[in-house]
């Protein structure tokens, strides 16, 4: 009854099923394979193309933003180049005040002892005193046009 089991037939039949099921894996899994293969080349070409698409958004800001900043800056050094031409015009002016007299003691005067101010205008200022004050609105001057700039510049990127 066992003798039709032929170890021939046995041994054909096992390496038919193998090879017909290594060929089988082997073609499946390759057309699964390319169909992994094709659906990632579509993603990494739908990201492809929203990063490029977000890189020209970024450089067409990037430029307006840096077109306002040279606009805010060409208008920021052209009022302090003029104020700096009023500081100078004002500093050439104080040359013909008087000079501050020499004190013949380190101690100053009394606070009582001079007359009656006439004003606060600086009028009587003396040449040295008004030569530091047109200094120190010129650096003044220039810190609120800084600052200016630096605020329109800050709310230019939050557009």
């Amino acid at each position: 009854m066992l003798g039709f089991i032929n170890p021939v037939v046995v041994l054909i039949a096992t390496l038919t099923v193998a090879i017909s099921g290594g060929v089988g894996y082997y073609f499946g899994y390759d057309e699964r394979d390319q169909s992994c293969k094709q659906e990632q080349d579509k993603e990494k070409a739908r990201i492809a193309q929203a990063v490029a698409d977000e890189l020209v958004r970024v450089r067409e800001k990037e430029a307006s933003m840096q077109t306002a900043a040279d606009r805010l800056r060409k208008d920021t050094d052209e009022a302090l180049r003029a104020a700096n031409a009023r500081a100078a015009a004002l500093a050439d002016s104080l040359r013909n005040r008087p000079q501050r007299p020499a004190a013949e003691s380190g101690v100053p005067p009394v606070a009582g002892a001079a007359g009656a101010a006439e004003g606060c205008t600086g009028s009587q200022l003396y040449r040295e005193d008004g030569t530091a004050l047109v200094g120190e609105a010129r650096l003044a001057n220039e810190v609120q046009k800084y600052l200016r700039l630096y605020y329109e510049a800050y709310k230019e990127a939050r557009k």
